[in-house]
C-alpha cells in the first residue's frame, strides 16, 4: 500500500510515542504482555505510528497481527477485527498453533472464523450462555500457542467502531494476560467518545487495569510539521508554506498531508478545511473514479472487486482504470492479499459521503445492497440490512436483519445478534403484512431477541421482549408455544420469585401430559425458584416430580437439575449424607449430558452441603476441582467464583499463606460481583486478622458498599462479622456493636444456618468486651446492658438453630453457639474454663485453628480469672500462641503476650492440636533461617526433589504463575542465582526429596 508522494518516508515528532511503543515490544518479548491504548484526533497519526512499530516488530521477528473496526448504523458480524486479525497468520504456523489444541476448540474456532479456521466447524448450541466466554479462552488459547517462539502483536484498530463482542473480547484478554509474549494495541480516536459512546465504557475500563498504557497523540509541533513537510516533499520547504500549514492544520498529520496533496506546493493559497482539501482532490479525479470513490466511501468498509463491479454498474475494464486512478492519486488503497479495496483514511471516506446528496446516498446504497445480494452469504447480511435500510427499503431490510441476528446468535455474539432482532421488530411495523418474506414471525422474532437479551445479562429487557410476544397471539390457539414463552418469562424473573412461579405455573397448566419432557422441566424450574425462598419442603416436592418423568438419556440434562436440586433441599432439611448422594450423582449425570451450567452450580452446591457438614477440606476439594472445569467450559464467572469459595475454605484451615497466593491470583481476573465481593471480604478478613488494619478498614468499606449495593445478602455476616472483630482489635467494641447492628439489620428475615450464626457470636464477643470496659469505668449499669445484650445473641442463634428444620444443625452453627455461651460467661464476669474449653474443641473438630486459637486464649484467661490450676493455663496460652505465631495473627499474638505478662504465664508455643485429636503433637519444625514462608517452604522442597514450576502448581493445586513467583522469592530470599543452587540448599535446610 504505497503512499509515496503523500506521506513522508520518515515519522515526524514521534519519537517518545514510538519509544514508548518499543518498551512494551521489548516487554513482551520477555513474557511481559501489556496492551497499549493509542487515543488522538482523527488523523493525528496513530495507523502511521502503529506501522511503524509493526516494520521494527517484524524486523525481530515478531508475528504482527492487526484487525479494523468499521462502522455500520446495523454493526457488523462480531468479532470482525480479530477475523481479520487471524488472516495474517501464516497457514502453516496457524496450523501449528491450531494442532495445540484440544478438537473442541478447533471445532469452535472454526465455527466462528471458517475463513482461517480450516476443519469440522461442527454446530455450535444456540442457547449457550458461556459459548462466547468460551470462545474467548480458545482464542486466548491460540493466541499463546502463536506466542510459543516469538512474540505477537496484535492490533486492534479504530475500536470507536467496535463490535460489543469485540469489546469484551478486549476487557477479557486484559484481565487474563499472564506471562505470553504478546503486545496487543488499540486505537481510538478521542473525539469520539463521547458520554454515552460504547466504547467509553471500554477505554475506562481498560485504562483501570494495571496491564495497560494509554499513549495520548498530540498535534505535532510547528519544527515536526517542518520535518514532515519536507519529508513529503523531499526538499526543504519556504517557512511561510509552513506556517501556513501548521495555522490551518494545528499540526495534524493527515490534515497537513491533505492539504499538501490538494493544491500548489509553492503558494500559500489553501482550502479553508480539511473537507475542502479532501473534496478538491476528489474532484480531480474522472467521473468512472468519482464514483467508485463514492460507492467504497458509502459502503463504509472494504470492498472486493467483483461486487464493486455489480454495484458501479461499468464493464471491469472501466472499473480496472478507475481504480487505478484512485489508487494513483492516493484516495483508495487496495490490499494486495485479499483483493479488497477501501478509501485511504475514514476522514475522506466521511467527506466524501458527506458531500453526497440524500438522493445519492439512497442510491449508492441500493446498488452496493443489490449488488451483495448476488453474493449473499451469512458474513454479510449485516452489510445488506445497513444498505437496504438506507435504500429506505424495509422489507428488504427487515429480512436481512434477521439473517444476520441468526448469523450473530450462531457465533454467541448476543449484544449483536439483540441489536439486529431489535431493529428488525422496529422494521417490521414498517412492511406490508405478507411482504416481509422473513424467515421468522414476529412471535419468533421477539423470542429470539429475549433470549439474546437474557445472555447480554439484561434480565429487564429479556423480560419485556418476552412479555410482547406473549401479547402477539392468541394463547388458546397455540399453547404450547404460548408455554414456551411462560417458561423462559419465568427465567428472566430470577429475583422476583412469585412472579416466576406464576409464569411456570401458568405454563404447566398449557402443557399436556403427553409432553412429559416439557413438564420435567417446569417442574425444575419451580424448584430452583423455590430454592431461592429457602423453601426447602416444596423443594424437594417439585424435583421429586421432575425425576418422576425422567426419560433416561432424552432427559439427562433435566435429571441433573432436578437431583441437585433434590440433594440441596434433602441437606437443607437435616438430611446431610442423602444431600449429598444426591448432588453426586448428579454431577455424574451432567457430566454425561455435558452441561456446563448444571456441571458447575452442582460443584458449587456440593461444596455448600460438604459446609453444612463442617467438612471444609471436601469443599475446598470439590472448589479445586471444579475450577478448572468451569474455565475450560468458559463459565468464567463460576470458576472465578469457586476460586474465591476455595480461598474462603482455606482461611478457615488456616492455610493463610495460600490464602493470599490466591488473593494475588484473583486480583488479576475479572471478577463478576459475588467472586468481587467474596474476595474483598477475605481480604479484609485476612488484613484484620494478621494485623494490616487500616488495609482491612479500607477493605471493609468497600466490601460493605458492595453489600449494600447487590443485595447479596449471604455474604453480609462474613463482610460485617469481620468488620466488626476489626473494631475490638484497634479497641473500639462499641464501634464493632455499631457493624454487627447494621449487619443484622441488613440481613432482615436471613436464617441460612451457615451464614448468620457469626455475626451472632462476633456480636456477643462485642458486647462481652463492652461490659468489661465499661466496668473498668464502674458502669455497673452499662455493664449489665451489654451482658443482656449477650444473653440477647446467644438467645437468638439458640432459637434459630432450635427452629430450623435440620435435626443436626451444621457443626459450624453449634461451634458458634458456644462461643456465645462462653462470651456469656465473660460478660457475666463468671469466668468459666470449661465453656471456652468446650468452643475450643468444636471449633477444632470443625478444623478451624483460628477459632481454636482465640478460644484457647480466653480458656487462659479464664483460667486466671478463676483461679484455676496454673498449668491448664499454661497449656491454653501455648495453644494459642503456637496456632497464632504459625498463622502470623499479630493482634492475638499480642493479646496472648499481653496476658502472658498479666499472669507471669509463658508465652511460649505448645505444640498444635491437629484436626480430630486435641493436643497431638505436630511435625517438628524445620529449619528456616532464610525467613521463608511456610508456602515457599513447600515450595522449596520440591524444588530440592527437582520438580519444574508446572510439577510444582499441579502438587500444589495452585496456578503455573503464582509457583513461579514463589520460586522468584525463594532464590531471592535465598540469595542464589538459580534452582540448581536453591536445590542443594533445600538439602542443606533438610528440606530435600528424603526430608
Amino acid at each position: 500500500m504505497s503512499r509515496a508522494g503523500v506521506s513522508s518516508p520518515k515519522l515526524a515528532g514521534r519519537d517518545r510515542e514510538l519509544e514508548s511503543l518499543r518498551a512494551a515490544l521489548a516487554a513482551a518479548e520477555e513474557r511481559r504482555p501489556s496492551l497499549l491504548l493509542l487515543t488522538g484526533d482523527g488523523g493525528v497519526g496513530k495507523t502511521r505510528l502503529v506501522h511503524e512499530l509493526q516494520a521494527i516488530a517484524e524486523d525481530r521477528g515478531a508475528c504482527v497481527l492487526r484487525g479494523e473496526c468499521l462502522e455500520l448504523s446495523f454493526g457488523e458480524l462480531p468479532y470482525a477485527p480479530i477475523a481479520e486479525a487471524l488472516r495474517d497468520v501464516d497457514e502453516a504456523v496457524l496450523e501449528s498453533a491450531l494442532s495445540k489444541l484440544p478438537p473442541a476448540a478447533r471445532q469452535e474456532l472454526g465455527h466462528v472464523f471458517p475463513d482461517t479456521v480450516r476443519g469440522d466447524a461442527g454446530v455450535s448450541a444456540l442457547d449457550d450462555r458461556f459459548g462466547q466466554s468460551r470462545l474467548f479462552g480458545w482464542i486466548l488459547a491460540l493466541l499463546r500457542n502463536l506466542c510459543g517462539s516469538s512474540a505477537v502483536v496484535l492490533v486492534i484498530e479504530d475500536i470507536h467502531f467496535a463490535d460489543a463482542s469485540s469489546r469484551d473480547f478486549l476487557r477479557f484478554l486484559v484481565h487474563n494476560l499472564r506471562a505470553e509474549r504478546l503486545l496487543a494495541i488499540a486505537t481510538a480516536r478521542a473525539g469520539e467518545l463521547h458520554r454515552e459512546h460504547p466504547a467509553r465504557a471500554l477505554v475506562g475500563d481498560l485504562v483501570r487495569h494495571e496491564r495497560v498504557t494509554r499513549v495520548e497523540l498530540r498535534s505535532l509541533s510547528e519544527e515536526a510539521v517542518y520535518a514532515q513537510v519536507e519529508g513529503i516533499l523531499g526538499t526543504s520547504p519556504t517557512a511561510d508554506l509552513v506556517r501556513a500549514l501548521f495555522a490551518r492544520t494545528q499540526g495534524n498529520p493527515f490534515y497537513t498531508e491533505e492539504l499538501l496533496a490538494a493544491g500548489p506546493r509553492d503558494v500559500t493559497v489553501l482550502p479553508e478545511t480539511l473537507r475542502d482539501a479532501l473534496l478538491l482532490r476528489a474532484d480531480k479525479l474522472s467521473a468512472p473514479a468519482r464514483e467508485v470513490l463514492r460507492l467504497l466511501a458509502t459502503a463504509g468498509r472494504t470492498v472486493d472487486e467483483d461486487v464493486l463491479e455489480r454495484a458501479a454498474g461499468m464493464p471491469r475494464s472501466e472499473v480496472e482504470s478507475a481504480l487505478r486512478e484512485c489508487i494513483d492519486h492516493h484516495v483508495l488503497v487496495c490490499d494486495h492479499s485479499t483483493g479488497e479495496y477501501t478509501v485511504r483514511h475514514a476522514l475522506a471516506a466521511e467527506a466524501v459521503y458527506g458531500d453526497l446528496l440524500p438522493v445519492e446516498r439512497a442510491s449508492l446504497h441500493r446498488r452496493l445492497a443489490d449488488a451483495l445480494e448476488q453474493v449473499a452469504r451469512a458474513d454479510n447480511a449485516a452489510d445488506r440490512a445497513h444498505h437496504w435500510q438506507l435504500a429506505h427499503e424495509p422489507a428488504l431490510a427487515l429480512r436481512a436483519s434477521i439473517e444476520a441476528g441468526l448469523g450473530a446468535e450462531r457465533v454467541f455474539g448476543y449484544s449483536e445478534a439483540l441489536a439486529h432482532f431489535e431493529r428488525a421488530v422496529e422494521l417490521w411495523g414498517q412492511v406490508t403484512p405478507g411482504a416481509e418474506a422473513s424467515p421468522l414471525d414476529l412471535v419468533g422474532l421477539l423470542a429470539r431477541a429475549a433470549q439474546a437479551a437474557r445472555w447480554t445479562g439484561d434480565s429487564e429487557r429479556a423480560r419485556r421482549l418476552c412479555q410482547q410476544a406473549l401479547d402477539c397471539f392468541d394463547h388458546a390457539a397455540d399453547p404450547l408455544r404460548a408455554a414456551q414463552l411462560l417458561e423462559r418469562l419465568g427465567r428472566y424473573e430470577p429475583w422476583d420469585v412469585d412472579a416466576s412461579l406464576a409464569a411456570f405455573r401458568r405454563a404447566l397448566s398449557l402443557t399436556p401430559d403427553s409432553r412429559p419432557e416439557q413438564r420435567m422441566r417446569l417442574y425444575v424450574d419451580e424448584a430452583l425458584a423455590l430454592s431461592f425462598r429457602g423453601r426447602w419442603e416444596q423443594t424437594r416436592e417439585k424435583a421429586t416430580q421432575a425425576i418422576a418423568l425422567a426419560q433416561g438419556e432424552e432427559t439427562l440434562a433435566c435429571e441433573s437439575s432436578a437431583r441437585a436440586l433434590l440433594g440441596l433441599a434433602t441437606a437443607f432439611l437435616g438430611d446431610f449424607s442423602s444431600g449429598e448422594r444426591h448432588l453426586r450423582h448428579a454431577l455424574k449425570l451432567a457430566e454425561r449430558a455435558s452441561v456446563t451450567e448444571d456441571l458447575v452450580q452442582t460443584h458449587l452446591d456440593l461444596g455448600e452441603v460438604l459446609r453444612l457438614q463442617g467438612r471444609i477440606e471436601a469443599a475446598l476439594e470439590v472448589m479445586s476441582d471444579g475450577e478448572p472445569v468451569a474455565l475450560a467450559r468458559g463459565a468464567i464467572p463460576y470458576g472465578n467464583f469457586m476460586a474465591a469459595n476455595a480461598a474462603d475454605d482455606l482461611f478457615q484451615l488456616g492455610r493463610w499463606d495460600e490464602v493470599q497466593a490466591r488473593l494475588d491470583d484473583l486480583a488479576g481476573r475479572d471478577l463478576h460481583r459475588p467472586a468481587e465481593l467474596l474476595t474483598a471480604s477475605l481480604a479484609a478478613r485476612l488484613d484484620a486478622a494478621r494485623g494490616h488494619l487500616d488495609e482491612a478498614a479500607a477493605r471493609f468499606a468497600a466490601a460493605a458498599e458492595l453489600c449494600q449495593a447487590l443485595d447479596l445478602v449471604e455474604f453480609v455476616p462474613a463482610v460485617y462479622s469481620g468488620y466488626a472483630e476489626l473494631e475490638l482489635w484497634r479497641g473500639r467494641p462499641e464501634a464493632a456493636r455499631e457493624r454487627i447492628a447494621t449487619g443484622l439489620s441488613l440481613l432482615g428475615t436471613e436464617e441460612n444456618l451457615l451464614h448468620v450464626p457469626v455475626l451472632h457470636s462476633t456480636g456477643a464477643r462485642a458486647e462481652a468486651d463492652i461490659a468489661e470496659t465499661t466496668r473498668a469505668r464502674h458502669d455497673p449499669e452499662a455493664a449489665a446492658e451489654a451482658a443482656a445484650a449477650v444473653k440477647r445473641h446467644h438467645d437468638r442463634l439458640t432459637t434459630l438453630i432450635a427452629a430450623h428444620v435440620m435435626a443436626s444443625p451444621p457443626p459450624e452453627a453449634r461451634a458458634h453457639l458456644a462461643l456465645c455461651a462462653a462470651e456469656l460467661t465473660r460478660a457475666r464476669r463468671r469466668p468459666t474454663p470449661a465453656a471456652w474449653a468446650e468452643a475450643a474443641s468444636l471449633w477444632q473438630r470443625h478444623g478451624n485453628p483460628y477459632r481454636v486459637a482465640y478460644a484457647a486464649f480466653r480458656h487462659a484467661e479464664a483460667c486466671v480469672h478463676a483461679r484455676a490450676p496454673r498449668p491448664d493455663a499454661q497449656a491454653a496460652l501455648e495453644t494459642a500462641t503456637a496456632i497464632g505465631g504459625r498463622l502470623r495473627a499479630e493482634p492475638l499474638q499480642a493479646a496472648t503476650r499481653s496476658l502472658a505478662r498479666r499472669a507471669r504465664l509463658t508465652a511460649e508455643p505448645h505444640p498444635e492440636p491437629q484436626q480430630g485429636g486435641a493436643g497431638a503433637a505436630s511435625p517438628p519444625e524445620q529449619p528456616n533461617p532464610f525467613g521463608l514462608t511456610d508456602r515457599e517452604l513447600e515450595v522449596l522442597r520440591l524444588l530440592g526433589a527437582g520438580l519444574t514450576n508446572r510439577e510444582i502448581s499441579q502438587a500444589l493445586f495452585i496456578s503455573q504463575h503464582t509457583a513461579g513467583v514463589h520460586v522468584s522469592h525463594i532464590l531471592g530470599k535465598l540469595g542464589v542465582p538459580n534452582r540448581v543452587m536453591a536445590a542443594a540448599a533445600a538439602e542443606r535446610l533438610g528440606l530435600g526429596p528424603h526430608a
